[in-house]
């Protein structure tokens, strides 16, 4: 439910269109992977939730640095943290592009979330008597995932998003069927590679060019990381707003253009 709400809110902030964001929280919950991640009781919903409230205190919220700080280390926290630096750049980058970063407060940020971060890590402390690097534990962890969750096929992730199948890497078999997979995805792909291609060719950047761009960069930053369709429920709220509201824009540009056309 919370990821629902806080897909919606976001979204409203971004489009100012009550319509976009009811449909996307109407496809999100319709949609068969977050009943499935709910059913499971997955991080992955939770680690969801903690990205888009970042994002709205970075973009919504440019110069709270504490609650920044604060949800990004909660973010990084849900679960490995291998996604947190895409979205972290993504947010800042944008800020940066539209000259309301200020790196002293970036800084900042950095320097509360490792505290929050470290924070979690308490009871270790406690236990170790103090002996304990939270620095080299995460390099450890970081090892571990790069020896263990990478394919052996270029961009899995992207092809599974588009296509609904991967190449296995653990099974006999060489293509597999994916958990869940929804037409909607790959439309929604084309759409806002569509709508970030014609805003980038007319120097147009703005929130809802930043939603267009987050998804389709994410599956690439994904890269040859074994491919898993949990990682997907990150980047829909972006996919989903995106499309909704290009095909609201165009009904409502014909709308008007037949007016005209129906005036002369």
């Amino acid at each position: 439910m919370m990821y629902l709400i806080v897909s919606f809110v976001f979204t409203l902030k971004i489009f100012k269109s009550y319509a976009v964001a009811i449909l996307t929280t109407l496809f999100l919950s319709l949609g068969p992977l977050l009943r499935i991640l709910a059913g499971d009781l997955s991080f992955d919903v939770g680690q969801a939730v903690l990205m888009l409230m970042y994002g709205m205190a970075v973009i919504l919220r440019p110069k709270n640095f504490i609650l920044q700080g604060i949800l990004l280390a909660l973010f990084a926290g849900a679960k490995f943290w291998g996604a947190m630096p895409f979205f972290m750049i993504a947010f800042n980058g944008f800020n940066l592009i539209n000259k309301k970063f200020n790196l002293k407060e970036f800084i900042l940020q950095l320097v509360i979330a490792f505290i929050v971060f470290s924070s979690f890590y308490t009871v270790t402390f406690i236990n170790e008597k103090g002996n304990f690097n939270i620095i080299f534990f995460q390099l450890k962890i970081f090892k571990y995932w790069i020896t263990h969750s990478l394919s052996k096929t270029p961009f899995a992730s992207l092809i599974l998003f588009l296509t609904g199948y991967y190449k296995s890497w653990w099974e006999m078999k060489d293509i597999v069927k994916g958990e869940v997979w929804n037409l909607l995805w790959p439309l929604s792909f084309i759409v806002a590679s569509y709508k970030l291609f014609k805003d980038v060719v007319k120097k147009q950047i703005n929130k809802k060019t930043l939603f267009a761009f987050i998804p389709i960069a994410y599956l690439f930053y994904l890269g040859a990381q074994a491919a898993f369709v949990r990682y997907f429920i990150l980047i829909l709220p972006f996919f989903y707003s995106t499309m909704i509201n290009e095909i609201i824009s165009y009904s409502s540009s014909n709308k008007t253009s037949e007016k005209n056309r129906r005036r002369k």
